[in-house]
């Protein structure tokens, strides 16, 4: 006769090596990117006229280089391009005051491809701005943007334009 602790040993390695058996079998995917997109998450205020916007990529391949022109050139100055996976990567980074930004790797470094579909999880870059003028009612920032892919082939991209009446100063 078997005792209980045998049988209970046994049925534990059995359980063991079914799913051990099975755990090859399983697969888990990565959600895939079906369109790249490029735009504004936020743009938040600061202090006085200064304001901070983070810019998302949301991109299905790795992207090795990103231009922005901001428009109307009129609304903002940049002062300061710094932060998210462009500055985590060790990108160089360059802007102008009229709203050119420019993101490379000298090193060969890439931002991976997205891994979820939400922007708040691509930010590529954070911008701090210098408010110049009003907005204008239904106004909206346009980024223009270029994304590089290895070897400088263009990665295809849509923006999408920032509604402008989402700006709101602290009270």
């Amino acid at each position: 006769m078997v005792s209980y602790k045998t049988f209970y040993k046994f049925i534990w390695c059995f359980c063991i090596i079914l799913s051990l058996s099975y755990a090859n079998k399983i697969t888990i995917e990565a959600p895939v990117v079906t369109q790249n997109t490029v735009g504004v998450l936020s743009i938040d205020h600061i202090d006085g006229s200064l304001y901070e916007m983070q810019i998302y990529v949301v991109s299905n391949e790795p992207v090795t280089g990103l231009q922005f022109g901001l428009n109307p050139k009129d609304l903002f100055e940049v002062i300061d391009v710094y932060g998210g996976e462009s500055q985590s990567k060790d990108f160089t980074l360059h802007h102008n005051k009229t709203g050119t930004i420019l993101a490379f790797s000298m090193t060969g470094a890439v931002i991976p491809p997205s891994v979820s579909q939400k922007p708040k999880y691509n930010v590529a870059i954070k911008v701090k701005l210098k408010q110049k003028r009003d907005c204008k009612k239904g106004e909206v920032l346009k980024l223009n943007s270029i994304l590089a892919a290895k070897g400088g082939t263009r990665i295809n991209a849509n923006d999408i334009d920032y509604q402008l009446n989402n700006l709101k100063k602290k009270k």
